[in-house]
């Protein structure tokens, strides 16, 4: 069992002597970034496992780098500084999740459900700002979403179990957890096989018990059944035991209120 200290030295700023590597076990992802006089080497390999597999979590300051048959990046510079910071991210495209079983919401009801989607690994090197790393620690394959080929957008596909108990939920540290509620003020009963979640809107959070979070997230369909306001929370979840914000969202709304047709939502 994953236990919230080890999690919790995953994320943030790590110092590196020269030839100093620091390897880090993140599920499905192994990394190891090696510091040199006049770069960084990175290098990163997958690994198989159950989709709801606990694997352990933990970080290896002083180790040996991965082998030759894993992914090698190089970060080339006229110096480096010691400093280098890895931190989790949500994608960076919507994700379609779909759940394991078709769930109906009759006219005038609302659910609470909890949604999970993948987390991307980002590595920034203190004096290179401009420079910066992601990958995903578990890449979830490629979707179109939209009515026809012409119109819609590359999204991400997940699986999803749309749990209605925090307690139910796994424990998994390459995942996010969204709370959403829906709520069904049209005269139709709702059918949800695919939701499009916008992770691009929201912030991740990281709770002192190793979970990540993300905003509470509302979806209001209108009466008319042809639109929906999606409603994103301000600050973490109140399940997430005021969990401290690890990284602002990649696009920001103004309003926290984003207006969609229920094609652009629901599939």
């Amino acid at each position: 069992m994953e236990k919230p200290a080890d999690l919790a030295s995953l994320w943030g700023t790590f110092e590196l002597d020269t030839s100093q590597t620091i390897r880090w076990h993140l599920g499905p992802l192994d990394l190891s970034i090696q510091r040199f006089a006049h770069e960084w080497q990175i290098r990163t390999q997958s690994k198989n496992i159950e989709p709801d597999a606990e694997i352990p979590f933990h970080v290896e300051p002083d180790a040996l780098p991965l082998g030759d048959e894993s992914h090698l990046d190089r970060c080339v510079c006229c110096t480096t500084s010691n400093g280098v910071r890895v931190l989790p991210a949500l994608a960076d495209r919507p994700i379609v999740a779909r759940p394991s079983t078709t769930i109906h919401i009759p006219s005038g009801e609302h659910v609470s459900l909890y949604i999970s989607s993948p987390v991307w690994v980002c590595i920034d090197v203190e004096a290179l700002s401009d420079w910066l790393l992601e990958l995903p620690i578990l890449r979830p394959s490629d979707t179109w979403f939209g009515p026809s080929t012409r119109e819609g957008e590359m999204c991400y596909a997940a699986r999803t179990a749309a749990r209605l108990c925090k307690e139910d939920i796994p424990k998994r540290s390459h995942r996010a957890v969204t709370p959403l509620t829906i709520h069904n003020k049209g005269d139709k009963t709702l059918i949800l096989e695919r939701l499009k979640l916008p992770v691009p809107y929201l912030s991740l959070f990281f709770s002192a018990d190793g979970w990540l979070w993300t905003e509470d997230v509302t979806i209001v369909c209108k009466q008319d059944m042809e639109s929906a306001e999606i409603l994103i929370g301000t600050g973490a979840p109140a399940c997430s035991e005021h969990a401290p914000l690890l990284r602002e969202p990649r696009v920001r709304v103004d309003t926290g209120i984003l207006v969609r047709t229920l094609g652009t939502i629901f599939g």
